[in-house]
């Protein structure tokens, strides 16, 4: 397939996690670019060349013309007019031919390049979605890798393969073509994962009730001390008090 300027100013290049882009995809586009153009170079210089015949016979055809007029007529010579109108025919056969050559080619091309910017739409938005959907697969094959790393003290083994297996199966999948197979890879990954926030969120849980378990046990110590340290006061009778005066 034909790559149009437009694929060339719109080409995505996924990045890679550690940075940079993939020099054997820059290079084999690289690669495509320059075999595209050898083509174009040469059908150019065919199409010069044929031109060139054509211009050719038509300086010829134009010559002829020149040099039947040039010549002084004799319009007693046998068949003067008949070959002079020949002659006219003939040439403007020719220019009439070079012109219809000449459209046919431009409509040809002008079709071709219609066609091909209409394939190449839906081509280049496949290809943006392809690149950012690896985009995304590597980021997140990278986190992962990262939260698992951060958090092995606090996972089971079992865990730690599944998910380190995934991600592993995601990294192999990116090395190829196949978005499908990425988009597969990545929704895999995606379902071991939500494993680990589970844990996690549950290991949260399990200490937020310890630390409000240990809150209301000093809570509840201190108000037992407060009743310990409670003084009765002594109730005196009035009359009691004025017998003892």
């Amino acid at each position: 397939m034909a790559i149009s300027v437009k694929d060339i100013q719109e080409k995505v290049f996924p990045t890679q996690p550690t940075g940079g882009y993939n020099i054997e995809q820059v290079d084999d586009f690289l690669d495509e670019i320059s075999e595209q153009l050898g083509a174009l170079v040469r059908e150019n210089i065919a199409l010069n060349s044929e031109l060139s015949k054509l211009s050719d016979a038509l300086e010829e055809k134009e010559r002829a013309l020149a040099e039947a007029q040039s010549k002084p007529p004799d319009y007693n010579e046998a068949g003067y007019f008949k070959n002079l109108e020949s002659a006219m025919r003939e040439s403007l056969i020719g220019a009439q031919r070079l012109a219809d050559e000449t459209s046919a080619a431009a409509k040809a091309e002008a079709d071709r390049m219609v066609k091909e910017a209409e394939a190449h739409e839906a081509e280049d938005k496949k290809r943006k979605e392809d690149a950012e959907t690896r985009n995304q697969a590597e980021a997140f094959a990278y986190s992962t890798e990262k939260l698992v790393n951060d958090n092995k003290d606090k996972l089971s083994d079992d865990i730690v393969k599944e998910v380190t297996d995934k991600v592993n199966a995601l990294k192999e999948a990116l090395k190829g073509d196949d978005t499908e197979k990425v988009k597969t890879a990545q929704t895999e990954l995606m379902t071991a994962a939500q494993k680990i926030g589970q844990v996690l969120y549950a290991q949260q849980g399990a200490e937020g009730a310890a630390a409000g378990a240990d809150g209301a046990g000093a809570s509840a110590g201190s108000a037992s001390g407060s009743d310990d340290d409670t003084v009765e006061a002594e109730v005196v009778d009035d009359d009691d008090d004025k017998d003892n005066k």
